[in-house]
């Protein structure tokens, strides 16, 4: 492993960008110094809005050229190549493969981008998953979906992330008219749609696993359950996202499932996102990613553990044992945590922000994050891209946090937003 210490070196992060912007801070408060490398023209504004510049000595911007990329980046040698957010994923792996570094894939690293190759992958490996198809033509969609019988299905693109265009289609017409939808558009990623990924739909609670690996190892540092209701025509808006206990985790089989998915994934060191649902068979794969978990939760969840997934992927790469001697022992919470993503009913011009005052009335009420400025437009909120902002709710008793959210969705359905 490296050592700040015995030699200054340098990590090179392409896509500082959401949750990654944490790690910059995290790696220059050690001893290195960190290099930043765009991966795109194309990156989404919601990514652009949280990249912080004085993080970094240099930026690079790629040109579709891994080796111009790599001979721009030859002159910092550096030690550590990793993503910050999902479209950082490909272009780190093969950068640290040119450098000689360790790889967050053992594998090609599109499997953890191309949710088809993702689950063919997994069902290779012996690991359970749903009747999956991809296509680019609506015609072959039609025939699995009518092949496969089981209904609904999901429909949604290969490379993407949230609930960015996913259908829930229970008819060959539903179908048709999501696979128009969805393919040949520009996703939220800055990336076209090539071919539309089908997956059997699956009943059951959602939950994420947040995990750390180093040499194969792999440590759960985080379990949540999802909570998703239908809002303004879309039947996949999340509403909430609860940190659970490791015990809890591993008795829904969570964290078999997940360390095995990786396994099967070939993801070998840094952070990765699991999203599953537990269906009547067990749990099955939504999708993966081999990144930090989006927004700030590394950073909310740090009072309620003894530590986060941006600390533990840091020591993945230059602390073995530090990473080692947190692998070992499950999780803790010391506080309850739930993150409340809001949900505006109406478009509209907004006329003001809602009031701090109001929300800190609350008994669990940390902390709250407002994405929209008075005289812009809001949106009514179909996916997590159009949530107006997020509240979160941190207290000892998980009762007070449920009780405390049920009265911010009355407060939404009573005049929260100030539209005009």
């Amino acid at each position: 492993m490296l050592s700040a210490q015995r030699s200054p070196a340098t990590v090179a992060i392409v896509d500082a960008y959401s949750s990654g912007s944490l790690l910059a801070p995290e790696f220059r408060s050690r001893g290195f110094r960190c290099v930043h490398i765009q991966s795109s023209q194309h990156i989404p504004p919601s990514f652009i809005r949280t990249f912080r510049h004085d993080d970094f000595e240099s930026e690079l911007a790629h040109c579709d050229d891994v080796t111009r990329t790599a001979n721009a980046l030859q002159i910092y040698s550096p030690c550590v190549v990793l993503p910050g957010a999902e479209t950082g994923v490909e272009l780190s792996h093969d950068l640290a493969s040119v450098f000689g570094v360790e790889r967050n894939c053992w594998t090609d690293a599109s499997v953890c981008r191309d949710k088809f190759s993702m689950s063919e992958t997994l069902l290779t490996h012996g690991v359970p998953v749903v009747p999956f198809s991809r296509a680019k033509a609506v015609g072959r969609l039609l025939d699995w979906f009518n092949e496969n019988g089981a209904r609904p299905v999901v429909l949604k693109p290969t490379s993407s992330a949230g609930t960015d265009n996913v259908f829930f289609c229970d008819s060959a017409e539903s179908v048709a008219a999501a696979f128009h939808q969805i393919q040949g558009q520009v996703n939220r990623l800055g990336i076209t749609n090539q071919q539309v990924f089908a997956q059997q739909y699956i009943s059951g609670p959602e939950y994420i696993v947040d995990t750390v690996s180093c040499k194969g190892v792999h440590c759960a540092v985080a379990a949540w359950e999802v909570g998703r209701g239908s809002h303004n025509g879309s039947p996949f808006v999340c509403e909430s996202t609860t940190l659970i206990p490791y015990s809890a985790a591993v008795e829904l089989g969570l964290i078999r499932y997940t360390f095995a998915a990786l396994d099967s994934l070939g993801v070998c060191i840094g952070p990765a996102h699991t999203e599953i649902r537990v269906s009547a068979d067990g749990p099955r794969l939504l999708e993966t990613a081999a990144r930090l978990h989006g927004g700030s939760f590394p950073k909310y969840v740090r009072p309620s553990l003894c530590y986060n997934q941006v600390e533990l992927s840091i020591d993945s790469y230059i602390d073995e044992a530090r990473f080692l001697q947190y692998s070992l022992e499950p999780y803790k919470i010391r506080e309850c945590l739930m993150i409340v993503e809001l949900v505006a009913p109406a478009s509209g011009q907004l006329k003001r922000v809602p009031e701090l005052g109001v929300l800190q009335r609350l008994n669990s009420f940390s902390s709250f994050s407002w994405s929209v400025s008075p005289g812009e437009q809001i949106a009514s909120t179909i996916d997590v891209f159009s949530s107006p902002g997020y509240v979160v709710l941190r207290h000892l008793e998980p009762a007070q946090i449920e009780a405390d959210y049920r009265v911010i969705r009355e407060w939404e359905s009573s005049g929260l937003y100030a539209l005009v």
